[in-house]
């Protein structure tokens, strides 16, 4: 007969133990009886070790009181205070160590006063794959404990799902279900999902309030078709950020929108935010695509009137035109460019068109340094000037027009001018500018390619 595979005791219970025999007197074997007292000698043994455990608890909670008087000896509040600086919202989203459930960890007083604590359990992670997420009960309850030991006090959720497939959809409907029920209380929103599970996150219809102040979608690329982000309350945001979708699947107020950023979207789509948001005053725009749909570029310019602040990151020459002969932007104070390849026409009908007054302008890498003086004979009322370049630096006209009263001041407001290159800064190639008599009072600074600033020597 052959030999069976060996097997756990899980499945095989009585591997170790077969069953005991009735003698002919009704009696058990002699060997029966001395395993039977073993038996009972060993559930003994069971029970005294849970009693040591049990004892050893509560010395190591005496232990704890007598060797960590200090916290103990703090008002509820302070200590509370140091926990909440212990699990700061930056650190509790990047490093598992900074888990608030490690505090409870501790010691006994220290689980009663961060269980009491809701100011350390309004931040909450999760992600990134939930297709590898051991959900189960118990995960279900302390995920709940969690939401409910932050009591009524605003939320701040970060939800990544970087799966793919739909195998793990019960994980997904279980953090969605228990996210909804608590959406009253949503205030800053990241969601990094696939795009068509966004319309999961709807929110509850308990309650009319919503308190968003902060949104961040971003939509990862599948095969099935593309959900719309839409709240059974309507959200009023003030912070935007999308990438990778667009204004026509976010259901929002967009009327409260003061700050967006956008990544990845095309330049229509912009356009369309734009005539939604009817008070912006910052705008972040990253990786912007060429025209996508029947929507078009207006012929005439749309105008922002609130628009302070505007940031274009690694935009391509065709598409930066577009984005740039489409706006008008009376109130620009601060512009920056950093990677974007443009035309020196386009800047120029921009400046022109928004006859705006310009305070603050950041450049790194010009396409053509040796026309920026070209650009900057436009924007005379630039006070800090930082410019980094990855080529060469720009012609000796620039420096000449700079120091030079000449008839036409050249950025006669400049107050500070950063300079900086790839390769160190060339010294020998700037003449001493300040030793113009105008520019006295012209604060000149070095950038290193690691964004280290000093002041220039020569």
């Amino acid at each position: 007969m052959g030999r069976s595979p060996p097997g756990c005791n899980r499945c095989i219970p009585k591997v170790l133990r077969p069953d005991r025999c009735v003698t002919l007197d009704g009696q058990p074997c002699l060997a029966c009886v001395e395993d039977m007292g073993l038996e009972k000698k060993l559930k003994k043994l069971e029970i005294l070790v849970d009693e040591i455990h049990a004892k050893r608890r509560a010395l190591r909670t005496v232990m704890n009181e007598n060797h960590d008087r200090l916290i103990h000896r703090f008002p509820p509040e302070i200590a509370s205070t140091i926990f909440f600086q212990y699990s700061l919202e930056k650190l509790r989203f990047e490093y598992t160590r900074d888990n608030p459930i490690l505090l409870g960890a501790v010691c006994q007083k220290w689980r009663q006063l961060a269980w009491a604590t809701p100011e350390l359990w309004t931040s909450i992670y999760i992600g990134p794959d939930m297709e590898k997420m051991n959900w189960s009960s118990h995960t279900e309850r302390i995920f709940s404990e969690w939401l409910e030991r932050s009591r009524t006090l605003p939320l701040s959720i970060r939800l990544f799902d970087r799966s793919y497939g739909d195998r793990h959809l019960k994980v997904f409907d279980a953090v969605t279900n228990m996210l909804n029920l608590h959406s009253a209380r949503w205030q800053d929103i990241h969601f990094e999902l696939p795009e068509h599970h966004f319309h999961r996150l709807c929110g509850s219809s308990q309650g009319n309030i919503n308190i968003m102040r902060r949104l961040v979608l971003v939509a990862r690329s599948t095969s099935s078709a593309r959900s719309a982000f839409s709240m059974k309350c309507k959200p009023s945001p003030i912070v935007l950020k999308l990438k990778a979708l667009g204004p026509e699947y976010v259901d929002i107020s967009w009327n409260a929108l003061t700050v967006i950023s956008l990544d990845s979207l095309t330049v229509d789509e912009f356009v369309d935010l734009l005539r939604r948001s009817p008070n912006l005053v910052t705008i972040t725009l990253l990786d912007m695509k060429p025209l996508s749909g029947p929507l078009r570029v207006p012929n005439t310019r749309i105008s922002c009137p609130h628009v302070r602040s505007l940031e274009m990151l690694y935009i391509e020459e065709g598409v930066i035109g577009k984005l740039l002969n489409s706006i008008c932007f009376p109130s620009l104070k601060r512009w920056t460019l950093k990677g974007c390849v443009f035309s020196l026409e386009s800047m120029i009908l921009f400046i022109e068109s928004s006859s705006f007054c310009l305070k603050t302008l950041k450049v790194d890498e010009f396409s053509n340094p040796n026309q920026t003086h070209e650009l900057f004979r436009h924007l005379p009322s630039i006070e800090l000037l930082h410019w980094f370049f990855h080529g060469r630096p720009p012609a000796q006209a620039f420096y000449d027009l700079l120091c030079s009263p000449g008839d036409i001041p050249f950025l006669p407001s400049l107050q500070t001018l950063k300079m900086g290159c790839d390769y160190g800064f060339p010294l020998d190639s700037i003449p001493p500018i300040s030793a113009a008599p105008h520019r006295r009072s012209l604060k000149i600074l070095r950038v290193d390619s690691m964004g280290w600033v000093r002041p220039m020597e020569w």
